[in-house]
């Protein structure tokens, strides 16, 4: 009994993909990406990178901006064709251009990248405003960094400490460490220990190795947080861990 559901199963799968390529080969567009990302997902065929850009090229020319995307990113990362990073840039612009969120941010965080595309602050601080606006952590974290750093914008601690805010709400790991940064110090919000530590325990939970090392810390000088020695070292040791240097000395001077 079980083999024959398997059987039927397979064989709606492929009758799926059947019916895929059929519309695909007739120009649909949305179909065609649609058969792309079933061969970069495998879902209902192995997975086959190569065939999966054909379909995204096919798609990207006609101006599906989720094609253009993916292939955008294809082309960046190497992955079924040729690494080509002036053919990523071309279509992750397409897509930008077109409000793909996705593509907004990615092209953001392109620019400030010296990876063989020319570094352009005040492109990379337009698409990242566009994409963060709209919700997307990433785009926001990068932001909060351009206006941190000063990266094609007047340095504005504040600016950096409300998009870290709305990047840490979504979880975003860096963005609670650095906001727990700016906390810890002031730095343009008002110096909070206990949001500090708390926002370091968010990020710490997450793996954010900085972040471990300074609850670490936070519990050691009783930062915020009630000083407890064994819960010091237990953050300590999951910083040293991932080669964390300050922890690792912090670690041998206590077993020295």
């Amino acid at each position: 009994m079980t083999k024959r559901v398997m059987d039927n199963d397979y064989t709606q799968e492929s009758k799926t993909i059947k019916w895929l390529h059929k519309a695909a080969e007739k120009g649909d567009a949305d179909i065609q990406f649609v058969l792309a990302q079933c061969y970069d997902n495998g879902i209902n065929v192995p997975v086959n990178e190569q065939e999966a850009v054909k379909w995204y090229h096919k798609s990207a020319e006609k101006g599906q901006a989720s094609a253009q995307y993916y292939l955008g990113m294809c082309y960046k990362d190497g992955r079924g064709i040729a690494m080509n990073k002036q053919e990523a840039l071309k279509w992750l612009h397409k897509a930008a251009e077109k409000g793909n969120t996705k593509a907004q941010c990615d092209l953001g965080v392109y620019y400030l990248d010296d990876n063989g595309v020319v570094r352009d602050e005040q492109e990379a601080l337009k698409w990242l405003h566009k994409a963060a606006n709209k919700g997307e952590a990433v785009a926001q974290y990068n932001l909060a960094m351009c206006y941190l750093k000063g990266w094609g914008v007047v340095m504005d601690k504040q600016q950096a400490a409300k998009w870290f805010l709305r990047a840490a709400k979504q979880g975003d790991a860096g963005a609670q460490y650095n906001l727990g940064v700016s906390y810890f110090g002031g730095i343009g919000v008002a110096k909070d220990e206990r949001k500090a530590a708390k926002l370091f325990r968010m990020a710490a939970k997450q793996g954010q190795t900085e972040a471990q090392y300074n609850l670490g810390v936070c519990y050691t000088k009783g930062l915020g947080v009630a000083k407890n020695e064994q819960k010091a070292i237990k953050w300590f040791r999951k910083a040293a861990k991932q080669g964390d240097v300050n922890a690792i000395k912090v670690l041998q001077s206590l077993q020295g």
